[in-house]
């Protein structure tokens, strides 16, 4: 998948509810601060980051030329295969291409079969994204795109990248959480850090990158200790000497 090419933030809103008549329910984002020119209007795929989860989904950003309600721009995500009421909440959406743009349509019956059409398009470009994980070779998919990943494609990457089981990544993404590390991207980075910080002491031993019994928490704990105590920004952990053993 590309990477973002911008993001949005706000709170979802009540709004006058139209997606959800025609079967297709959007959250409604008041966009904080001067986001509001940052993209023309239309239809585009995105990744949307909701508190700790991350879910793929679809942004309409216009006038709703077909309902005559040109009286402000609005923005409304309809998120894949999710039913959760989630008035309140904040959104981060992670823009990621463009479908196509705004228009007008005869009636709603048309702008229904619009929508399936795009919904299906978004679905496939990102399912093919997951696809390619099979199938990468080490380094061509950079870890600072793969953060923008769903929940699903993450762990994929994560799998095809450094050969961890979904069971080594969940106890490691629970590890930096309790870490106080609750912010969903910011997590993912120290986790591809860890990784590459592991990978980089396995080929240095000759070894693939694996954790005996007990290893991984010990290898989490040196890992935390060291870029602490090297006084490190994160961003910089990378510099980290390498004398980290498992």
């Amino acid at each position: 998948m590309k990477e973002c090419f911008a993001t949005i933030t706000g709170e979802v809103i009540k709004g006058r509810q139209i997606g959800r008549t025609i079967g297709f329910p959007t959250a409604n984002i008041a966009v904080e601060g001067d986001q509001q020119q940052m993209l023309a209007n239309g239809v585009y795929g995105v990744t949307v980051f909701l508190e700790d989860s991350s879910h793929r989904g679809i942004l309409n950003k216009g006038i709703r030329p077909t309902f005559r309600d040109p009286s402000m721009e609005c923005y409304e995500v309809h998120l894949f295969d999710f039913s959760q009421d989630i008035y309140g909440k904040k959104l981060t959406v992670h823009v990621h291409f463009f479908v196509r743009a705004e228009m007008k349509f005869p009636s709603v019956k048309y702008l229904i079969r619009q929508i399936k059409q795009d919904i299906l398009a978004v679905r496939e470009q990102m399912e093919s994204a997951v696809g390619q994980l099979s199938n990468v070779e080490t380094g061509s998919l950079c870890d600072a795109g793969a953060i923008h990943f769903t929940d699903l494609q993450f762990v994929k990457y994560c799998e095809v990248q450094y050969g961890v089981n979904r069971g080594v990544y969940n106890t490691i993404d629970s590890w930096f959480y309790d870490k106080g590390i609750h912010h969903v991207l910011e997590r993912r980075t120290k986790i591809l850090q860890f990784f590459r910080y592991a990978s980089s002491l396995a080929v240095k031993n000759g070894e693939k990158l694996s954790f005996g019994n007990g290893g991984l928490v010990l290898g989490l704990n040196k890992f935390w200790g060291q870029a602490e105590g090297n006084g490190l920004k994160w961003e910089e952990v990378d510099r980290l000497p390498n004398s980290l053993h498992f």
